[in-house]
């Protein structure tokens, strides 16, 4: 089976789904979507097509669990619903406690998350390498990532998206020196997680022998894929390229 993000907007369901129950499968899932993905889609978790109670709440719950498992690749945004404002449609927001706005057109939007296709292999693969499972394994407890490890000894265990984002911009004043865009850097923060400063750091050693962005930073990041994730030259190669896509060539 493998999971396309473009067939399926809650795709990340079906990867939790795997990484508990076949940590093995959902290892073999992300290898093939490594192949197979060709550019970087930004994807919003989408609500349920009925309003019940029990499926919003279950919906929420589901994706606190994302966020605090990978909090670098989901971003919280703001989405149109299915749902029109009526009497009964408030009222079991209202019972679910959940707050939402209305547009013009009665349309309730509600808070979501938002991530890419290739941050959530990237860290989806990182993940499954910190934890411990033997190859006839069939079920996996989550427990935090290295990331959500890292972020909570920097910033405490409750910060905020501004928080995040200005922690962000601080580590990229220590390689911005590299002449790589905060863009980019972001955007391998995003993927990468406390890994980054790993990739940063070799980035920043080739930096000082070449003095060229693009081949520093794609040769630290390649490394970083072939020796960490094990992934082909190939593979590495593309997601190199799509990662550094929109920084100049220098």
């Amino acid at each position: 089976m493998q999971l396309s993000a473009k067939e399926n907007t809650n795709v990340v369901d079906g990867w939790f789904y795997l990484l508990t129950k076949s940590p093995v499968l959902c290892k073999s899932n992300l290898d093939n979507n490594f192949l197979s993905i060709e550019s970087i889609e930004s994807i919003v978790l989408n609500f349920p097509e009925k309003l019940k109670v029990s499926t919003l709440k279950a919906h929420i719950k589901l994706q606190e669990q994302y966020v605090r498992l990978f909090p670098t690749i989901f971003i919280q945004v703001k989405v149109k619903t299915p749902y029109k404002v009526n009497i009964q449609n408030t009222l079991l927001l209202k019972t679910a406690r959940t707050f939402y706005k209305q547009d013009e057109e009665n349309n309730i939007w509600l808070s979501s998350q938002q991530y890419t296709n290739l941050g959530l292999l990237i860290q989806m693969s990182l993940y499954l390498l910190e934890q411990e499972y033997s190859s006839s394994q069939n079920l996996l407890k989550l427990q935090d990532s290295t990331t959500a490890l890292y972020l909570s000894n920097k910033l405490g265990v409750l910060y905020s998206q501004g928080q995040l984002i200005d922690f962000i911009d601080r580590l990229y004043d220590q390689y911005k020196h590299t002449k790589i865009t905060a863009h980019v850097f972001r955007k391998i923060f995003r993927y990468f997680g406390s890994y980054t400063e790993e990739i940063a750091n070799s980035a920043f050693d080739n930096f000082m022998e070449t003095r060229n962005t693009n081949q520093s930073w794609s040769t630290a990041i390649k490394y970083f894929l072939k020796e960490k994730l094990k992934q082909e030259e190939f593979i590495s190669d593309k997601v190199v390229q799509l990662i550094l896509d929109n920084q100049p060539n220098s």
